[in-house]
């Protein structure tokens, strides 16, 4: 089974795993997927902040979260 992007990042950092705040610049793919991964952990780090340049299309995506970010 695949690690996750959470589970790669703790383990990197010897099993410590302080609250990392993370600020998303664009919410493509990429951006997207990191939000995705990130709502689903309650532990370790959490997404603070986002930006986009379509506020609709972003709104509508961080809406269907776990925890969504302020904008």
């Amino acid at each position: 089974m695949r690690r996750s992007f959470v589970q790669e990042l703790t383990s990197e950092l010897g099993g410590y795993s302080p609250l990392l705040k993370i600020g998303i610049v664009g919410l493509g793919a990429i951006g997207r997927g990191i939000c995705r991964e990130l709502s689903l952990d309650e532990q370790h780090m959490r997404v603070v902040a986002v930006t986009s340049r379509d506020r609709r299309k972003a709104d509508g995506f961080l809406e269907s979260l776990k925890r969504p970010p302020p904008w």
